[in-house]
């Protein structure tokens, strides 16, 4: 305060004491007004207009009032209410002094209200632990957190010392209170600390600490796949997501799958590096769900991972799903030579007919169905001769009835009679013929002299009757 005779009056408002009594000018002020700036005043005198401006040394303050006024305890008091400097001996002093005396209370006050926080190091710490409890009464080390807590927030080593105990006591609830309440300074150590017992409660002690690394590594035992993406993003966080992969896919497939289906949507990993961590691991199951997903566009720059994802059921014992796969249509891209072959050997000869175009193929894999009666679909291989050439089916109907006429008798006559406009009937009966297959011929002839007026069906058709024993009576029939 200013007056207008020119003294200077400086008090502590709490108190009330005065700390200065001094005049500075011999002139009349005529206005005062506060400078923000400095938190001091600005004054102009009356008469010469001269300009006053008065503020606080801070530097000198506390030591003023203690070495000149002569009053210790209101140094103490400002030097801890305001953070002024020069009282840093006299709280050590308090300090040491209360602890001596059993006034817990008392350090701990002194000890939080210490300027800048001088006294609230590890050392006060453990001077606080080290102290015997009192009967009903907390702890000397929680009497002191607790009253930090009153006063504002704990910093990062006091945040650790208090969770430590918390958290060996299984009290988790109260520390989840002062992160709600922002009281406790989250740091890696803290973060770290706290996940070994709640997962949840160390993802929110790594986001506020900003330790994305670890912040990821909770999203990922909490299953949160779809958030690490974007709070990577968010945070600027390159992640090494093709050894976060492997690493979740050792402890939980299922959920390294999920992970890599997300990645792979935000083409945030190589497809083939998901397949070679999978497939590292020998998980096919995995492996499979992770392509379908990912192939699920049918591009043709994905011809490789198509044919891979065939070829891993196909060699890894489930036949079945390719088979369900290829049977899908699904897929148009992948090497078909080379899913023929590998279908060839799993026993799919149907779907190896589907892909062979060279007719060596072909006669091998319709001798392979037509020997095992499980694998043998009449209908599709009548259906299939209607996609060969005239030349390429009898030359196939040949090898049936090379290898194995009796067997095979059946399924040649039934394509015979359905393809024989377009494959001609002189050169099937020359084909029965040549193998002597009357009774063959006989079944073929059956299915189409009563709709053909080729004089060499009919004529073939009692030729054939006659040469076979068991047909005596219907050629008399005939005749």
């Amino acid at each position: 305060m200013v007056s207008k005779m020119g003294y200077l009056y400086l008090f502590d408002c709490l108190s009330g004491k005065a700390l200065c009594r001094a005049r500075i000018t011999t002139d009349t002020v005529f206005v005062t007004c506060p400078q923000t700036s400095t938190g001091g005043i600005l004054g102009v005198t009356a008469r010469k207009g001269q300009l006053l401006q008065v503020s606080v040394n801070e530097q000198t303050l506390v030591p003023y009032v203690v070495s000149t006024l002569r009053d210790t305890q209101l140094g103490i008091a400002l030097a801890g209410r305001l953070g002024l400097p020069g009282a840093d001996d006299l709280y050590a002093q308090e300090f040491q002094r209360q602890l001596a005396a059993g006034d817990v209370s008392g350090a701990a006050k002194t000890a939080a209200d210490s300027p800048n926080g001088m006294l609230r190091t590890a050392e006060t710490i453990q001077r606080f632990q080290g102290l015997p409890g009192q009967p009903g009464q907390p702890q000397p080390v929680f009497q002191y957190f607790h009253l930090l807590l009153e006063r504002g927030k704990l910093n990062s080593l006091e945040s650790m010392e208090l969770a430590k105990p918390v958290i060996a006591q299984g009290r988790t609830q109260f520390l989840e209170k002062w992160l709600t309440e922002d009281k406790l300074e989250c740091s890696e150590q803290l973060g770290d600390l706290v996940v070994q017992s709640d997962v949840n409660m160390a993802l929110s002690v790594y986001l506020r600490a900003n330790v994305p690394e670890k912040a990821v590594n909770c999203f990922l035992q909490r299953g949160e796949y779809d958030k690490i993406a974007a709070y990577a993003a968010k945070v600027g966080y390159r992640c090494d997501y093709g050894v976060m992969l492997g690493n979740l896919a050792r402890q939980n497939p299922a959920g390294a799958l999920d992970f890599a289906k997300q990645l792979s949507a935000g083409s945030l990993v190589d497809p083939n590096a998901v397949v070679e961590i999978f497939m590292g691991l020998n998980r096919i199951q995995e492996t499979t769900a992770f392509l379908l997903e990912a192939l699920k566009g049918n591009k043709p720059e994905e011809g490789y991972l198509q044919t891979k994802l065939l070829e891993i059921n196909l060699r890894g014992g489930s036949p079945q799903v390719a088979d369900a796969i290829l049977q899908n249509a699904m897929f148009t891209h992948y090497d078909r030579q080379y899913v023929a072959k590998l279908c060839e050997s799993c026993g799919l000869s149907q779907r190896a007919l589907e892909h062979y175009t060279d007719t060596d193929d072909i006669k091998r894999s319709l001798l392979a169905m037509c020997s095992n009666p499980q694998q043998l679909n009449p209908e599709f291989v009548l259906s299939y001769f209607g996609s060969l050439s005239p030349e390429a089916s009898l030359d196939c109907l040949r090898e049936l009835l090379q290898r194995n006429m009796r067997g095979n008798m059946q399924i040649v006559t039934q394509v015979a009679a359905k393809y024989n406009e377009q494959i001609g009937a002189e050169p099937l009966v020359e084909l029965f013929e040549g193998f002597k297959c009357y009774e063959g011929l006989f079944y073929y002839l059956g299915q189409i002299v009563n709709f053909s007026q080729d004089a060499l069906v009919h004529f073939k058709y009692i030729e054939a009757a006659a040469k076979c024993q068991q047909f005596k009576e219907v050629c008399v029939c005939v005749l």
